[in-house]
């Protein structure tokens, strides 16, 4: 697991040029991307303030912002690898985890986020976010992405794209939308931005694939030698 610290950056400038900049500047990715709209980046689309993320402090309004983004996985399992997002900020701290699904919304945390420190980012930058151990996402189950913030900041916001850019899905993931939450995730609402996101994980192949490529290297091993 790659233990990332803190950013991978790139200033925006024209949108083509964001694109180019923000992929030529990531972090290889560790296995596949299996939802993501970083496509929008490309344009026409340009980045825009999103979602606040954490608590607020006064004299504003008491509440806590936290948001996530939902996948339902297909017939196969993933190791997770990596989450990316696009933020603004003052220096803040950038947190969550995965969490299991209750109801269409995130329920019980299963793996917590490395929290990053972040400076202050005045133009959309991508960071990433890894897990503070290997996580398996199960075939066939639900899982949200949540984003915390310990630090009470609402500078600290997950940006969208303008025009709105939802995300794809690919390897048999669904996309489950986004929720959104103002009480710290006591009570929950769908949310219709999509703020800009990747998600990248590692197919686990069935215990009966790996059984059948372990026979065919030892069938071509065979070969190899009876040839010789």
């Amino acid at each position: 697991m790659n233990a990332l610290g803190l950013f991978v950056a790139s200033h925006i400038g024209t949108a083509s040029a964001a694109f180019a900049a923000l992929t030529a500047l990531a972090v290889p990715a560790h296995g596949d991307v299996i939802l993501s709209n970083l496509s929008g980046l490309a344009g026409p689309s340009v980045p825009h303030v999103g979602t606040s993320i954490g608590p607020t402090v006064p004299p504003s309004a008491v509440a806590d912002f936290t948001k996530a983004v939902g996948i339902t996985t297909g017939v196969s399992a993933f190791r997770f690898d990596a989450m990316r997002v696009l933020v603004t900020s003052s220096p803040a701290q950038l947190g969550g985890g995965i969490y299991s699904d209750v109801g269409g919304h995130p329920g019980e945390l299963r793996a917590s986020f490395s929290t990053l420190t972040l400076g202050q980012i005045l133009e959309p930058t991508l960071v990433v976010l890894t897990t503070t151990t290997d996580f398996t996402l199960a075939a066939a189950t639900t899982y949200w992405f949540r984003l915390t913030s310990p630090t009470g900041n609402s500078d600290l916001n997950w940006n969208r794209l303008d025009p709105n850019v939802a995300p794809s899905s690919d390897g048999g993931v669904g996309f489950a939308g986004y929720r959104f939450s103002t009480d710290g995730g006591a009570s929950w609402s769908v949310s219709t931005t999509p703020n800009v996101v990747a998600i990248e994980a590692t197919v686990i192949p069935a215990p009966g694939a790996a059984v059948l490529l372990g026979l065919g290297g030892l069938l071509a091993a065979r070969r190899r030698r009876a040839r010789a």
